[in-house]
């Protein structure tokens, strides 16, 4: 088990035996990393905190791969193609823009390689379908890289829902707004992008988590002058839920989330999908009946923020993914293909009330 600070007593009994064991315990892999940017760096840099290596790097850049390589001492640097297809490598991780994965994760799976895909897996809901089709006609584990599922937190949110301490789940927010305004890939529709893809895949991949695939959305949002969305901001109906989805690129928030039940509450107060602060509050005393006329409310905090020796986070995913691969599985539980359609489909839906369409749709 991780070691991390205690849970406090109610929310030991709920989710001790949830969190993630340490990743320096699951078996090692030999990866490629494609692409060589900022999301590639610290994939790279975390995957130092498990039993596993990145081999080869690929990139359109070799001058770009090169220095790549050597910050990480990673000892091959050549072609994407060159890269995911060597012996020596068990599994692909993707990390250059959204509109190239499709691509690249179709010629990892036809080299026969397991895959992971940075989030957004692909453009739209279309072209994840091809990606499954082609992972299950080759037999191999494709996942998408949205790491705050593999956290220990979210493990413990997890737990809390299906306990049913809370109650019923009646209302999520999650927000991330962050701004990003002219970074290139973000302005350009030709690389999909804009603030839905970027940055509110995490809300609406927190939401699927906890309520799965919404009965109707109602979104607005505003564009900029190249035609992405500046921000995006939806409300999800549920059959007894409601479920509000905000992302902006022109603008800062706390990218804070929060859960509210029937006899209580979950709040994530900054940068939900890292590691960060959980704060969890029953209407009603501890060990009494759940009524919120009964007693003043009762509130346990923790915190699984990394700490040294640990990495910032991605080092969790890079865990699982190598405890499914050895253990032969194509799919994982905590982020199966039901939920990557889920959200495509959700943000394929957003996008089209919002009026964001890509030029090669």
């Amino acid at each position: 088990m991780s070691a991390f600070e205690p849970l406090p007593a109610r929310l030991a009994s709920i989710g001790a035996a949830v969190l993630p064991d340490e990743p320096s315990t699951a078996p090692s892999l030999n990866w490629a990393i494609i692409g060589a940017g900022y999301i590639a760096g610290l994939f790279a840099a975390d995957l130092q905190c498990t039993q596993s290596a990145a081999v080869a790097v690929g990139s359109r850049d070799l001058t770009k791969g090169q220095a790549f390589a050597d910050q990480f001492g990673i000892p091959f640097v050549g072609s994407y193609e060159e890269a995911m297809s060597r012996p020596d490598v068990d599994a692909v991780y993707i990390a250059t823009p959204h509109t190239f994965h499709k691509e690249q994760a179709l010629l990892a799976i036809d080299a026969g390689k397991s895959v992971m895909i940075e989030k957004p897996l692909a453009v739209n809901a279309g072209e994840a379908a091809e990606i499954r089709a082609a992972a299950e006609a080759k037999g191999v584990l494709v996942m998408e890289a949205m790491w705050s599922r593999f956290l220990p937190h979210y493990a413990l949110l997890r737990a809390i829902v299906e306990s049913g301490e809370l109650g019923e789940i009646k209302y999520v927010r999650a927000e991330h707004f962050q701004t990003l305004r002219g970074t290139e890939r973000m302005e350009r529709p030709d690389l999909a992008g804009g603030a839905l893809l970027d940055l509110g895949v995490y809300p609406a991949s927190f939401i699927e988590m906890l309520l799965g695939a919404p009965k109707s959305i109602h979104a607005s949002g505003h564009l900029t002058e190249a035609g992405v969305d500046e921000d995006s901001i939806a409300v999800l109906d549920y059959p007894a839920a409601t479920a509000v989805l905000a992302a902006h690129m022109g603008a800062s928030s706390q990218v804070a989330a929060e859960v509210a039940f029937t006899r209580g509450q979950v709040v994530l107060e900054r940068q939900f999908y890292r590691p960060t602060e959980i704060k969890v509050v029953w209407n009603g005393v501890a060990d009494g009946p759940q009524n919120a006329d009964s007693a003043e409310p009762y509130t346990e905090v923790w915190s699984d923020v990394a700490v040294d020796p640990r990495g910032g986070g991605l080092e969790y995913e890079a865990a699982a993914f190598a405890r499914a691969v050895k253990a032969g599985l194509t799919e994982l539980p905590e982020h199966g293909w039901s939920s990557v359609t889920n959200v495509l489909e959700i943000m394929d839906e957003v996008r089209h009330q919002v009026g964001v369409v890509y030029p090669f749709e």
